[in-house]
C-alpha cells in the first residue's frame, strides 16, 4: 500500500488480511478521512457519489472556518488543538480542540457531514443524508464518552470538563440525538454565554497553564 499523508489519499494494491485501520477494502483507490474518535480512519471509494476527497475537503474547510471563529471568541493563546490522550491498552484518543468555557474545560470534536443526521444515544450507527447520498458512521457518542472519562481523570483536582460534537452550520440534527451534539451556530451561542458567565472565567484562567501542561504530558512519547 502507498499512503500520501499530505493529500490524505491512499492507493491500495491489496490488503491481506484486511488492515484494522483501513477497514474493508472495496475499491483500488481510496481516500483517508480523519475519524471522529481519532483511533482509525474511514475509507471511502474514490468513485462514490461523494468521494473521500470531497469529504476531506469539506472537513478541512469546516475546520478552518470553525477555528477562526473559535479564536475570535476565546483567544488564540487559550486554544489547544489536536490533543492526544492516553487510554487503556496503550491506545490514544484524539480531540480537535480544548478551551476554557466559564467554569469548565470544554473539548470539541468536529464532524464534517452536512445534511440530515439520524441517530440516538444507544444506536450503534448513525445515518447522514446529504447531497452526496447516504453515509453511515459508528455512533460518535461512544468515543465522546471515552474522552470525557479520560479528561475527567486528567483534570482531577483542577476543574470540570465537558465535551461537544459539532456539525456544520447547515446540518439538521434529529430530535433523538442528545444536546451535546449540535451545529456550529448553536455551539457558539452556548460558548459565548459560558465565557461571559460571572466569576467562573477568572478562576479557570488562573490555572490554564497547569491545564495545558497536563494536556501536553498526556501526549504519547
Amino acid at each position: 500500500e502507498k499512503i500520501h499523508s499530505g493529500a490524505a489519499c491512499a492507493c491500495v494494491a491489496a490488503v491481506d488480511p484486511p488492515s484494522p485501520v483501513l477497514g474493508r477494502i472495496t475499491k483500488s483507490v481510496l481516500c483517508v478521512i480523519p475519524d471522529h474518535d481519532g483511533t482509525s480512519a474511514r475509507m471511502a471509494p474514490a468513485d462514490s457519489a461523494t468521494t473521500g476527497m470531497d469529504l476531506f475537503d469539506r472537513w478541512r474547510t469546516f475546520r478552518s472556518r470553525f477555528e477562526r471563529r473559535l479564536r475570535r471568541v476565546v483567544g488564540r493563546d487559550r486554544l489547544v488543538r489536536d490533543v492526544l490522550l492516553h487510554e487503556v491498552d496503550d491506545e490514544c484518543l484524539h480531540i480537535d480542540y480544548v478551551l476554557p468555557a466559564g467554569r469548565r474545560v470544554l473539548f470539541v470534536d468536529l464532524l464534517e457531514y452536512g445534511g440530515r443526521v439520524f441517530g440516538a444515544e444507544t444506536l450503534r450507527q448513525w445515518t447522514i443524508l446529504d447531497r452526496g447520498g447516504r453515509h453511515v458512521l459508528d455512533n460518535p457518542l461512544f468515543a465522546l464518552q471515552a474522552k470525557k472519562e479520560a479528561m475527567r481523570n486528567l483534570l482531577r483536582g483542577v476543574g470540570d470538563s465537558d465535551g461537544y460534537l459539532v456539525f456544520p452550520e447547515n446540518t439538521v440534527i434529529g430530535r433523538d440525538i442528545p444536546g451535546n451534539v449540535v451545529t456550529a451556530d448553536v455551539f457558539f451561542d452556548r460558548l459565548e454565554g459560558g465565557v461571559t458567565e460571572g466569576g467562573g472565567e477568572a478562576s479557570l484562567a488562573s490555572r490554564w497553564d497547569e491545564i495545558v501542561g497536563r494536556l501536553e504530558m498526556s501526549r504519547p512519547s
